[in-house]
């Protein structure tokens, strides 16, 4: 019990130096870009009409271009288990088990946080067009089924129809969102594991790889015709809800899947670093 106070508080002290770390600055900047190019030519199709923009776009957007979004969700972990400078202090100090699960609790901190700064964000961009409504509007139903009334700067906007048809707008941003959490913890959990028991530097790769995978997909089938049955094997298909319906499972039990992955993950790192720090102290 001991064990996981110490470790509450060090998860509590390494998310508030985050905020003054250049990686949050940089998460930020990458965010904003992305939700940018998405949200401008809705405001644009906003402005020539009298209908506000409901706030549910997110899922649209990570729905349509999961890549880059993932991208911004794996540069945020990729560096688990996150070494201080002073961490082998830290460790002597406060016990390798508290340290441990201070960094996975900073890791469930910083996936709520990134989820909560890109909704932020999404917020004050649609202002002051924005409308409140449990449903998706007239305005993002419209662009995505029929398209814009004009020619815009972007116009990339290619989400499915099936998302709306399948999810209230409401609904489908809880579900994206708790998609988003389990993801990036999940990604974190795999980076902790790969850089931390197997080797430096091997988690960016592999979560890297994971965020081009669709992508590999999507540009193999203009040459080979269609292998699109290889994204059943797709991690990022996991938080795409479009996905989600031809998968035949529900938002929730794919929250499910990843954090019963993210758990085995946890016990499986646990040990491993319990056995290095017992043999250093040897």
């Amino acid at each position: 019990m001991e064990s996981f106070k110490r470790g509450m508080y060090l998860g509590g002290m390494w998310t508030r130096q985050f905020f003054k770390d250049s990686k949050f600055i940089v998460v930020l900047l990458f965010s904003f870009l992305f939700l940018f190019v998405y949200i401008t030519p809705l405001r644009q199709e906003a402005a020539l009409s009298d209908y506000g923009i409901t706030p549910y776009i997110l899922p649209l957007i990570y729905d349509m271009n999961t890549m880059y979004m993932a991208f911004v969700m794996i540069l945020l972990v990729c560096d688990a288990p996150f070494i201080q400078k002073n961490q082998l202090f830290v460790n002597v100090r406060a016990g390798m088990a508290s340290s441990f699960i201070g960094k996975v609790i900073y890791l469930f901190f910083i996936s709520v946080i990134l989820q909560v700064i890109q909704f932020l964000i999404s917020i004050i961009m649609l202002i002051p067009y924005i409308s409140f409504s449990d449903n998706w509007g007239y305005i993002l139903t419209k662009v995505v089924s029929e398209g814009f009334s004009e020619p815009v700067i972007y116009s990339g906007f290619a989400a499915r129809i099936s998302v709306m048809e399948e999810y209230m707008g409401l609904e489908a941003l809880t579900g994206q969102v708790l998609l988003n959490i389990s993801f990036t913890f999940l990604m974190g959990m795999a980076a902790f594991f790969l850089n931390g028991i197997i080797k430096k530097y091997l988690g960016p790769i592999v979560l890297i790889f994971i965020a081009i995978f669709d992508s590999i997909i999507n540009a193999a089938g203009f040459w080979v015709g269609d292998i699109y049955k290889l994204y059943d094997y797709s991690l990022i298909r996991f938080i795409k809800l479009s996905a989600v319906n031809e998968s035949n499972r529900t938002i929730m039990q794919n929250v499910i899947i990843m954090w019963v992955i993210s758990a085995v993950l946890i016990i499986i790192t646990y040990i491993s670093f319990k056995i290095r720090f017992k043999e250093r102290e040897v």
